[in-house]
């Protein structure tokens, strides 16, 4: 089980999606699982997240027709941790 969750809604992203991805893989620390959720983006959001993300991230879900304060509280449900970023 990882010691971090690290959970974040996606909407219209694609300018930031992968830096912010790629941001999260890069770092040192390494005993996390990342969680997405995107909420029926527009742009290339979706095909981002699918083709940025290694098969050692845990999750990355796309679930549409919810706004941010009720994805985060499925992410947050999602997480499997200690501590939640």
């Amino acid at each position: 089980m990882p010691k971090v969750s690290i959970i974040i809604p996606v909407y219209n992203a694609e300018k930031a999606l992968r830096k912010c991805i790629d941001s999260i893989l890069n770092q040192e620390y390494k005993d996390f699982e990342l969680l997405l959720m995107d909420d029926g983006s527009k742009d290339s959001s979706p095909s981002i997240q699918y083709s940025t993300i290694p098969p050692t991230v845990e999750y990355s879900l796309t679930e549409k027709g919810k706004t941010l304060i009720p994805a985060l509280d499925t992410l947050y449900q999602w997480a499997d941790d200690q501590m939640k970023a």
